[in-house]
């Protein structure tokens, strides 16, 4: 461990262990009614600082975590990384999923802003030697066969796999939400970096609390893990019930879609409709 990792590591470790005496500070002072509300608002934006300070630090902590990682992981690079995480999902993504669930599954912190030069580099890569490759990453495709670049496919997948209609968006949405449950399914009630998409994303979908935290101790903690399981196997099946209603009519006419595009030549079921169109 070198010595910034390991600063930044005892500064965290001092704040976190402030911010416990001061959060039990706070709750003295609540059990108090002698105490007036404007020492209890100043202790509370105290605490409020704190988080900041908090946020800084672990954001300090995952820069270090993608240098070493990609200094760890070298013979690997983003494009590898982005195809695995596809082939795991089995559906198109957009970057920002992308980006969170290679994250939590492989912890790198890979910056969105690089994925717009992954595919101008794939694109690249497939013109100079096609068949150099296996599988690029390249867009997803609309009904019509034009490039949907906001999304990421795999270029050895089925062309109506690679389709995104209008209730496709949903269907990817649900998947996002069935596969961070599944990531970690053998730790499915411990506290892992998927929990936060995954309460963020569940609650933007459906009208349900977040997924429950992880309480310290070991009666609070077996009880948090009760909540969390029931949170996590309500979440699922309304994600199953929603998935099984709106696949097969999506699927069906990204079939009849990808049909309609079988006459297109090969870089324009890869690239695009545009991929040899004048700008």
């Amino acid at each position: 461990m070198d010595d910034d990792l390991a600063e930044i590591r005892e500064r965290l470790r001092r704040l976190l262990r402030l911010s416990v005496e001061q959060n039990e500070g706070l709750l003295s002072l609540l059990d108090d009614p002698a105490v007036s509300l404007a020492r209890i608002v100043d202790t509370a934006a105290l605490l409020e600082r704190l988080d900041d300070q908090r946020e800084d630090l672990v954001s300090e902590l995952k820069s270090e975590s993608r240098r070493l990682a990609i200094d760890e992981a070298g013979d690997k690079p983003i494009r590898v990384l982005v195809l695995d995480a596809l082939k795991e999902m089995t559906v198109p993504q957009n970057a920002a999923f992308l980006q969170e669930f290679i994250w939590g599954r492989f912890g790198i912190d890979l910056e969105t802003r690089g994925f717009g030069t992954l595919r101008r580099d794939e694109k690249r890569s497939w013109e100079r030697n096609r068949d150099k490759r296996a599988a690029f990453v390249a867009p997803a495709l609309s009904s019509s066969g034009e490039a949907r670049a906001d999304y990421m496919t795999r270029s050895d997948w089925p062309v109506s796999r690679r389709i995104i209609l209008p209730e496709t968006e949903r269907i990817l949405d649900l998947y996002k939400v069935m596969l961070l449950l599944l990531a970690w399914q053998d730790e499915s009630a411990r506290p892992t970096a998927f929990d936060e998409p995954l309460s963020r994303y569940a609650t933007q979908l459906f009208e349900v609390e977040p997924l429950p935290s992880m309480p310290v101790g070991t009666w609070a903690g077996y009880l948090g893990y009760s909540e969390r399981q029931q949170w996590r196997e309500k979440v699922s099946a309304m994600v199953r019930a929603e998935l099984m209603r709106l696949e097969p009519g999506d699927e069906a006419a990204r079939v009849r879609a990808a049909a309609l595009i079988a006459e297109y030549d090969q870089e324009e079921k890869v690239w695009g409709a545009w991929a040899r169109r004048p700008a």
